[in-house]
């Protein structure tokens, strides 16, 4: 089978519930690990075949988003996709919505080292490269990014969000109606893809903790985007402080 994304059905069972009617938060990394393993096995690489080549996939980064209730017999819908986050890193993204609405429980990903049994690294062998999306690739000069389109309309309009990684759940949470460009990784940003982004909205914020670092980059390069104003640093991101970005009058110097 292809290896793009892939879906598998999940129903909810009673002891993954907990006394507030819902899924005990736990759960989701064990739905995670159904995801990739049934994903792993969808596209002809089941794990038993790595572990019989030696090689094994610890986990080395969890990141989730809970977005929603799941009550116990809800079936849900997996929605999973792997591609390369470096040399020897494999990235798996899961995306859990209810199965009757598409309303979205949770969203996330998993980054998983390839090492050999005594937790060596291992270049990525030729029978997993034939089925993974593409070849791994060392970090380059810019960072990887991703679109994440609006979970709903809204009077915001069209508004673009930039912002690392790790700052993406808050800045969603903040603007559901926004289109976020989310960089992955600590590389320069890629001011073409960047370009194109701001070109598609009516209005674009940089989100970022500290000083408007990014920002006052990508404005350099001739990028039209807003960021923090001044007076309004923030130390570390929160819904609140999103939102006092994103209401602000002045853009900041050109």
């Amino acid at each position: 089978m292809d290896a793009g994304e892939h879906t598998f059905p999940l129903r909810v069972r009673y002891s993954e519930t907990d006394q507030m009617g819902t899924f005990y938060n736990a759960r989701a990394l064990e739905w995670f690990e159904v995801g990739r393993t049934e994903y792993l096995r969808a596209i002809g690489l089941p794990y038993t075949q790595f572990e019989a080549q030696g090689l094994m996939l610890p986990l080395t980064e969890a990141h989730l988003e809970f977005l929603g209730r799941a009550r116990y017999d809800d079936e849900l819908r997996l929605t999973v996709s792997a591609r390369w986050a470096g040399r020897v890193r494999l990235r798996f993204d899961v995306k859990i919505v209810q199965m009757r609405d598409g309303a979205a429980v949770v969203r996330g990903h998993t980054v998983h080292a390839l090492v050999d049994p005594a937790a060596r690294p291992l270049r990525p062998p030729a029978w997993l490269l034939a089925k993974l999306p593409q070849e791994p690739t060392r970090m380059g000069r810019s960072a990887a990014c991703r679109i994440w389109e609006p979970e709903i309309s809204g009077p915001q309009g069209s508004l673009g969000i930039i912002c690392r990684e790790s700052a993406a759940g808050v800045a969603r949470r903040a603007a559901r109606s926004a289109r976020l460009l989310v960089l992955e990784g600590a590389q320069q940003p890629p001011l073409e893809q960047i370009r194109a982004f701001v070109a598609g909205v009516d209005r674009c914020v940089v989100v970022e903790a500290g000083d408007g670092a990014l920002a006052r980059q990508l404005r350099a390069a001739g990028i039209a985007v807003e960021g923090t104003p001044d007076g309004h640093c923030v130390e570390e991101l929160s819904v609140d402080g999103v939102r006092g970005i994103l209401a602000q009058d002045d853009p900041g110097p050109p």
